[in-house]
């Protein structure tokens, strides 16, 4: 976008770097995602160097040329701020237990952020898993553990075998002292690490996304409540769509089965219609796994009223039989209908 839609927009690019190696490089540190594209459209660039950046080896787009600058900016004050990994609640472990059994040996993960990865993460340490690799937007100081422990190796990626690429970074010292100039690491931008056809050169690459909301036909919410914006489309289609292509791949969409509400009423993220203003992130027509804290159902391939019956099958118990209800009220589940699925 910065390169072609925005070429003519930015003004001035001020971007945190590392300090300047001897051929007079500096390195985006932290995230790679798309500041060097940034800097390529602004008109003025300035770097504000800082010791705390850690290196992050390349890849493609992780580096600057002190050419291609105009100031510099020397930050003494201000270290790189830290993300611990959130605290993790017995859903959160319940929701990774069902997507950790999806994985298998030589597996290329894509796991995100927050509490639910951070129980993935944790489940997988005592796994008995072999060989994973790792081809994610963004790490965090779980992967340092995963790694650490010979779990999460790269040896057996069909695509980058040996090395962990990512695009961010998100956590805290531990992370960042890991990477810098750790050659097992390659930061890309996203428009190579998301991009459909490099996502499906990696052998069982298995994407693992959050959705705040999924109605009974399969459409996946991830960013609004109605018309009140929550999070940007981030890399969640992409990845999706490059985990289907690749051989063996699975696509994992992982969401609370309830949510309270301000009056401090329960209701189902399970629901028979998006709400008007929800915006629709993965159309249905691309969802496959979805999983709950009450188990996980694949929905590739299957007709609107199995969809319906599978996703009923993971929504908290005291919500399925008036979805069941709705879904035969609307006509997504005809009556009488029995469909082949439920809740592995």
């Amino acid at each position: 976008m910065f390169r072609q839609g925005l070429a003519d927009r930015p003004d001035i690019a001020f971007v945190q770097v590392t300090p300047m190696d001897k051929d007079g490089y500096f390195n985006f540190g932290a995230s790679i995602a798309y500041q060097k594209a940034l800097c390529d459209a602004a008109r003025t660039v300035v770097l504000e160097v800082s010791e705390s950046q850690p290196w992050v080896s390349g890849g493609r787009d992780e580096v600057i040329h002190i050419s291609a600058i105009d100031h510099v900016v020397e930050n003494t004050r201000y270290p790189l701020a830290e993300r611990p990994d959130p605290p993790v609640k017995k859903t959160d472990e319940m929701i990774a237990g069902y997507v950790a059994s999806l994985i298998e040996d030589e597996s290329t993960i894509e796991i995100g952020i927050g509490a639910i990865p951070t129980a993935i993460a944790n489940l997988l340490m005592n796994s008995g898993l072999k060989d994973l690799g790792i081809h994610s937007g963004s790490i965090t100081d779980g992967v340092v553990d995963l790694i650490r422990a010979g779990i999460v190796t790269c040896a057996k990626k069909s695509l980058h075998p040996g090395k962990v690429v990512l695009t961010t970074l998100h956590g805290t010292r531990k992370l960042y002292d890991f990477v810098n100039h750790n050659p097992m690491i390659a930061g890309f931008s996203c428009d190579y690490t998301h991009a459909r056809d490099v996502i499906a050169q990696n052998h069982r690459q298995i994407c693992i996304n959050n959705a705040l909301r999924v109605d009974m036909r399969g459409q996946v919410c991830s960013e609004s409540v109605g018309t009140r914006q929550i999070s940007g489309t981030g890399g969640q289609l992409d990845w999706i769509r490059g985990a289907h292509a690749s051989p063996g791949g699975k696509a994992i969409t992982c969401l609370y089965a309830t949510y309270t509400d301000g009056q401090g009423q329960r209701k189902s993220n399970i629901v028979p219609t998006l709400e008007l203003g929800d915006m629709v992130t993965v159309p249905a027509t691309d969802v496959s796994w979805m999983v709950t804290e009450f188990g996980a159902v694949n929905l590739r391939g299957k007709t609107t009223w199995q969809r319906a019956e599978m996703l009923i099958s993971i929504a908290h118990p005291d919500f399925r039989a008036e979805l069941e209800e709705a879904a035969r009220r609307i006509n997504v589940m005809p009556r009488g209908a029995r469909g082949l699925g439920s809740a592995g």
